[in-house]
């Protein structure tokens, strides 16, 4: 059998490398853009990783929530900066202010440290 065959007979896809629920590495990961405003606020960067960059839990109680894009924003001609934590459909789970830009790309908390974030300017 190949090596890429998709095994339907259990109605799943098998990859060889799906038991580590990421892609091989010969795949360079897609970055996933987020909109130009996520609630209401201007980004002004952002960044995006496959792998979550951690977790939060969910309101309800159930399974945590994957954190997969990051974005700096501002409303309108407000001076501070918000940091959002955004799920992989850039809905805005969390939130946090910061004087500025620099601070809030520069002082994630460690929860959002499990892959090293790459910022984009928008």
């Amino acid at each position: 059998m190949a090596k890429n065959t998709v095994h339907l007979s259990s109605g799943r896809a098998s990859f060889p490398w799906a038991r580590y629920n990421r892609r091989p590495a010969t795949v360079p990961p897609i970055p996933m853009t987020p909109p130009t405003h996520l609630d209401g606020a201007r980004v002004l960067a952002w960044a995006w990783s496959d792998l979550p960059f951690g977790h939060v839990a969910a309101e309800d109680g159930a399974a945590c929530i994957a954190i997969h894009g990051l974005a700096v924003c501002r409303y309108g001609d407000e001076a501070r900066a918000y940091r959002f934590s955004c799920d992989a459909h850039w809905e805005t789970l969390q939130d946090e202010v910061y004087a500025s830009v620099d601070e809030a790309r520069q002082q994630l908390p460690a929860q959002y440290r499990a892959v090293a974030a790459t910022w984009k300017q928008a």
